[in-house]
């Protein structure tokens, strides 16, 4: 650390899980290994406030409550609004105060209904913030008035969007400065080499079988329905692959779609469900490849890097993080379009290079080292912290 270095202080709901909660918990580790100040300010006694604090973090219980979300459609999203706004002007004080105690130069935040309230925090306490977007600004607003809106936030309360991908960025419009910090992961925890802690007959998978595996939440916008579908269209062309969904929920509506799919295919034998799980480098373990069918955009996709630090290449539906950071015919697949023919095209392709998996997820694993590591995700970090906290927000571009 150099004595010039800011502390950021981190503005978390206590709340976080999967993904942002290991990226948090990487990014926190990586910058408190280095010699950097920082500190957690949890709205919510919840869970990671609590792990935080077994972690030895530095953590202050703001107890102001749950912030209110974007609520989407009509009146309900104009009332919850009004509501997130008489919030953030209650809560801002507390935050500040916290920033000025424990001498912050750097606001973070992650989630966007709480970029307001971070905002309004920095300027009272005279520092800027950092929204470290974790999805895309999107449409189905009349005239973009959500990008008009975050835009104006921006430049009136100096908040930096920093996209995970340069696509998440690019979705804010533009007339701000911006920039990205690609996400990183733990190389040593997400090793394929760790002695394995589940077999393939405990998750009821066939041994010598191909298994692909979508790692995520079980949910219309990640496309397990459209994989079901594409294997299905392959007829002889896959009639041995199998497909391991991990992740939940695995009882509802949208569960019970792909069962009832898969038995109208054929495939029931070949769908399996392994539900939730705290740690996916057993699964990964059990895979020989893995599949992002996201349907819309996805920001940046942390399954994506975790399946290729595993040395398991990868199928991604290339619309936003996954088309920068999977190297087509490298490091896996790319596919343009998220319709089941597309999919069933895609895993033809991966079927067809079945002989070169281990070099391809040889060429991934290295790829995700050299990209998207937690030490280079926590130096690019580092760096943007560094040159926000001397040049303020207008010392970046508005390129991205």
């Amino acid at each position: 650390m150099q004595p010039s270095d800011p502390a950021p202080l981190f503005l978390i709901t206590g709340r976080e899980r999967y993904g942002p909660r290991r990226a948090a918990l990487g990014l926190a580790d990586h910058l408190r290994g280095a010699g950097w100040r920082l500190c957690f300010a949890s709205l919510e006694d919840e869970a990671f406030t609590d792990e935080l604090e077994k972690e030895d973090h530095k953590v202050v219980r703001l107890g102001v409550g749950r912030a209110p979300g974007l609520e989407r459609g009509g009146l309900a999203r104009v009332g919850a609004y009004l509501r997130l706004r008489a919030y953030e002007r209650s809560a801002a004080e507390r935050v500040a105060a916290v920033a000025k105690d424990f001498g912050a130069g750097v606001i973070h935040v992650r989630w966007p209904n709480l970029v307001g309230l971070a905002g309004r925090a920095g300027v009272k306490a005279g520092v800027p913030t950092l929204w470290h977007m974790p999805n895309i600004v999107g449409g189905g607003y009349p005239f973009d008035l959500n990008k008009r809106l975050y835009r104006r936030m921006c430049r009136k309360r100096s908040i930096l969007p920093v996209g995970n991908s340069r696509y998440t960025a690019s979705t804010v419009g533009a007339g701000v400065p911006k920039t990205w910090i690609y996400l990183g992961i733990d190389k040593d925890q997400f090793d394929p080499d760790r002695p394995a802690t589940l077999t393939r007959a405990e998750a009821g998978l066939p041994e010598g079988a191909p298994v692909a595996g979508i790692i995520g939440r079980i949910e219309p916008s990640k496309g397990q329905d459209r994989i079901v579908r594409a294997i299905g269209l392959l007829g002889d062309g896959a009639k041995d692959l199998h497909l391991y969904l991990v992740g939940g929920p695995t009882e509802g509506e949208y569960a019970d779609s792909i069962r009832e799919l898969a038995s109208s295919l054929g495939l029931s034998d070949r769908v399996h469900f392994a539900g939730e799980v705290p740690d996916p480098v057993a699964n990964y373990q059990l895979i020989d490849f893995s599949i992002n069918a996201r349907v819309d955009p996805e920001p940046f996709g942390l399954s994506v890097i975790e399946s290729m630090m595993m040395r398991r290449p990868i199928l991604v539906h290339a619309l936003g993080g996954p088309a920068e950071s999977v190297l087509d015919g490298q490091t896996g697949w790319h596919v343009h379009d998220p319709s089941p023919e597309s999919f069933a095209a895609g895993l033809r392709r991966v079927m067809e290079a079945r002989g070169d998996w281990p070099r391809l997820g040889e060429r991934a694993r290295e790829h995700a080292i050299e990209r998207f590591s937690k030490e280079v995700y926590a130096d690019r970090y580092m760096q943007v912290l560094r040159k926000l906290a001397a040049e303020g927000v207008r010392g970046f571009a508005d390129g991205a």
